[in-house]
């Protein structure tokens, strides 16, 4: 998964047909799920309810940082997500991983016509 540049009519941009969200895997363990969230998190604005929609994650990484004693990715790496993770974790995750999707594509999109109105 990368982006690269293009070349177009002198203008350069970049090709996003290759960026997928949709490609990255189901947490397996504390430190993915606390790495997803992660990212996000810093497109939370532009989900509706995204506070009670992320919340079953969000417990979840809780959960498991309680029980792992520790907020750190090394640590949080060797806490298994399972037997904790359920169907209703599946369905947020999905749905959130989604929303991320559309967001990240819609702002690509949106970048790319103001780059060809700059032109």
């Amino acid at each position: 998964m990368q982006l690269r540049p293009i070349i177009e009519n002198e203008t350069r941009m970049m090709d996003i047909s290759e960026y997928r969200c949709d490609e990255l895997k189901t947490p397996e363990n504390a430190a993915e799920l606390q790495h997803f969230l992660g990212a996000v998190n810093w497109l939370r604005s532009g989900i509706p309810n995204y506070g009670p929609l992320s919340a079953p994650l969000a417990k979840l990484l809780a959960l498991c940082q309680r029980l792992a004693g520790s907020h750190k990715a090394s640590i949080l790496k060797k806490r298994q997500l399972l037997p904790h993770w359920t169907e209703s974790h599946d369905d947020t995750y999905i749905k959130v991983n989604d929303l991320m999707l559309i967001i990240l594509r819609t702002y690509a999109c949106l970048v790319t016509a103001v780059i060809i109105l700059m032109v």
